[in-house]
């Protein structure tokens, strides 16, 4: 949780003979605070090329109008990244409406590099492909809300100030936004994800060591991927019963092709419906002539399919259930935009 103070502020300009020390200042920044900056615009835009934009013409402003002496960079930067986000929404809810077929959130490749600590437990918290999907069913001041408030930690009063509005309004959008979510999650699913929020709250005061913590997101993930390369191995050999096995009662596939390649205009929903589209022998034969590898995206590893090496085909996204045994949502993106920033 990257919690800083609302304001950020800014105090003072620098120019004239302290301009290069400002442009020096400006780099550290950049190497410093990038990768906070992006975040905040992907947790708003749910778009890899939107939330780059965001975050280089935020920076080419700095550059051009000169570096603010800031109380705290961070709570300045990630305020700007998001209203400036606010600014992109409404005209990319108006592009998604007019989407063919369904529009999904570009999954996000995991860094290259090592992350500092706080940064990796807030992507496993907060940017699973999943919670991205989720955030779709928000108004653009309801998400924002929800990103300020429950992945940076702002209270409400910090939010208002941020978002020029009432402590009362940004408590009222934070408690539709949860609402919404709990809906769409089901009532199962909402527990389980209570339970860890409420887990990840005490943290601060829990006596359970770091490494038992660690040790148990290492324990999830590895189940997690015994669950893809179960589901693989029998998509792959079209074992029709392991497939009905894997999947939940509830099961959702959802496609993304954008009208530029092939997929469901609308969601397939429930196990046998589901069922039927995977053990298609058309989508059968496609899945057998791709190339297959695990990638980690968002956090979780997920399943690349690529026409030949070096070109990606689609990505498929698979979300567990409470239980962590069955596969509940699946989320199939094809829409070659979407894929172009997966290394293949």
């Amino acid at each position: 949780m990257e919690k800083e103070e609302a304001g950020g502020g800014r105090e003072r300009r620098t120019d004239g003979a302290e301009g290069r020390e400002g442009e020096l200042a400006l780099e550290g920044l950049y190497r410093t605070e990038r990768s906070s900056v992006f975040r905040a615009a992907y947790r708003m835009l749910g778009s890899v090329a939107d939330a780059e934009d965001v975050t280089q013409e935020l920076f080419a402003d700095l550059h051009a109008g000169g570096l603010p002496e800031l109380r705290s960079s961070r709570a300045y930067l990630v305020r700007a990244a998001v209203n400036r986000s606010l600014k992109l929404l409404g005209s990319a809810r108006r592009r998604r409406e007019r989407y063919a077929g369904e529009w999904l959130p570009e999954p996000l490749p995991d860094p290259d590099g090592p992350e500092l600590p706080e940064q990796a437990a807030e992507q496993r918290e907060r940017l699973t492909y999943g919670f991205m999907t989720l955030l779709e069913q928000l108004t653009p001041t309801e998400r924002a809300v929800l990103v300020l408030h429950e992945a940076y930690g702002y209270a409400y009063e910090e939010i208002a100030i941020m978002l020029g509005k009432t402590p009362a309004a940004c408590r009222q959008h934070g408690s539709r936004a949860k609402r919404k979510l709990s809906r769409a999650r089901g009532e199962k699913e909402e527990a389980a994800a209570d339970r860890k929020e409420s887990r990840a709250g005490r943290a601060a005061v829990s006596m359970k060591p770091q490494e038992e913590d660690e040790a148990d997101a290492a324990r999830g993930g590895a189940a997690r991927e015994q669950l893809i390369a179960r589901f693989v191995e029998a998509f792959e050999r079209a074992r029709v019963e392991e497939l009905r096995e894997l999947l939940s009662d509830d099961a959702v596939l959802v496609t993304d092709g954008g009208g530029k390649v092939r997929a469901a205009m609308r969601p397939i929903v429930g196990k046998e419906r589901v069922l039927s589209f995977l053990a298609s022998p058309k989508i059968l034969h496609s899945a057998r002539a791709a190339l297959k590898r695990l990638v980690r995206l968002n956090g979780e590893p997920q399943l690349l399919l690529l026409a030949k090496p070096g070109e990606a085909e689609s990505i498929l996204c698979l979300e567990a259930d409470a239980s962590g045994t069955r596969i509940r949502k699946l989320y199939l993106i094809r829409n070659p935009d979407k894929l172009a920033h997966v290394k293949a």
